[in-house]
């Protein structure tokens, strides 16, 4: 098959990939293990940002931001956990810091893995709507499961593990 071929389609995941998962799943079943996927979370940072600028609706950020309004001990942590994912999102380090560190990444993890979720359940990419709709449902998020630069930036990191039921 050429690349100009799949150009062509709208969307190769959606269009080629679902007759080729059902026939993995039909082999990979038959062995009485529980199949699991790994899905990439591409657009998972955009997603971030569009939330954190209210371009978008996220419950976790909306919490975040009543929790670090209160005067309460949950205010602080909000608020350092806001600026862990701001900073995840955009792949610039947090304010006060030089670079985009592993300190950032743990204040955010929290944070980050909670948004991948409701992401995957309002907005989710192509590659979990192919599992989604083979009856595969979200199980964990792996969090830097990927730490190539290229993907830390498009999701921080981060992939949906799927069982398939």
């Amino acid at each position: 098959v050429h690349s100009q071929q799949f150009a062509d389609l709208e969307n190769p995941i959606s269009k080629i990939c679902p007759p080729l998962l059902e026939a993995a799943l039909r082999g990979a079943g038959s062995g009485g293990l529980q199949v699991q996927a790994l899905s990439t979370l591409h657009g998972l940072s955009a997603w971030v940002v569009d939330c954190l600028e209210e371009r978008k609706h996220s419950e976790v950020i909306e919490k975040m931001l009543g929790d670090k309004a209160g005067d309460t001990a949950d205010s602080e942590i909000a608020s350092v956990q806001l600026e862990a994912i701001r900073a995840i999102a955009t792949g610039q380090p947090r304010p006060g810091h030089s670079v985009l560190g592993m300190g950032t990444f743990r204040d955010g993890q929290s944070a980050w893995e909670k948004l991948a979720h409701e992401f995957v359940e309002k907005d989710p990419s192509d590659e979990c709507l192919l599992y989604q709709n083979a009856t595969a449902e979200l199980f964990a998020i792996e969090y830097l499961a990927d730490r190539k630069q290229d993907y830390i930036l498009s999701a921080g990191g981060s992939m949906a593990r799927f069982m398939f039921t």
